[in-house]
């Protein structure tokens, strides 16, 4: 699997974003700080949503962006997962269908088994006929963690994961999403504003205030 590498400084109207670090393969690490200090910037600046001003992106030597040589990837060429707060699901496609979005394979019954394998892993198999709108919080979080993983990525990113769940909801994914982030293999970044969260879940912690970040432990 593959090592992140991050270095950048972006604007945003008033608002400036300075931040460098380099995630090794199998670490999860977290992002922490308060709402409106660039937690969810950095992300959706990783995943090409956002363009930042000046620097470089790369996973293991292979450059996602880079101002200096002119490379700006789209979102779709960097291979990058990405959880949503809100997960993103479509509304009107079951939850196999979901899933299937993410796989890249060309022959719709190796998508739909693949799709169904990632259904399993995270025990949600039983649901794959059923729409977003017809599950709990956890089990949707549950879809959008199999659509994430079936498209292979080299990177995961959660941004506040469990931001739209309540208690119950949590601590139905809990024990299955430790398992899922330090099994990947890859290097993980996950944002939280809770420091008990992040405590529970990374291995490595980094703190953003400003737009700035520093080194944690």
């Amino acid at each position: 699997m593959s090592s992140l590498d991050v270095l950048f400084k972006e604007t945003v109207g008033t608002f400036h974003l300075d931040v460098s670090f380099h995630v090794e393969r199998g670490e999860v690490v977290g992002l922490l700080g308060r709402s409106g200090n660039g937690k969810s910037l950095t992300l959706r600046t990783i995943a090409g949503i956002q363009r930042p001003t000046e620097g470089s992106i790369s996973i293991d030597g292979r450059y996602l962006f880079d101002s200096s040589r002119k490379i700006d990837l789209p979102v779709r060429e960097r291979n990058v997962g990405y959880l949503f707060q809100s997960y993103a699901l479509f509304p009107r496609m079951t939850v196999i269908q979901n899933v299937m979005c993410g796989i890249r394979e060309k022959d719709r019954g190796k998508r739909r088994e693949k799709g169904m394998d990632m259904l399993s892993l995270l025990q949600m198999e039983g649901y794959a006929s059923r729409f977003p709108g017809q599950l709990s919080g956890g089990q949707q979080q549950r879809v959008a963690l199999a659509r994430m993983l079936a498209s292979g990525p080299d990177i995961l990113m959660l941004d506040e994961p469990f931001s739209a769940l309540d208690q119950e909801s949590k601590a139905e994914i809990d024990e299955k999403l430790i398992g899922l982030l330090h099994s990947f293999g890859g290097p993980v970044v996950f944002v939280s504003h809770d420091p008990d969260e992040v405590a529970r879940y990374c291995t490595r912690t980094l703190s953003i205030a400003d737009g700035y970040l520093h080194q944690g432990t």
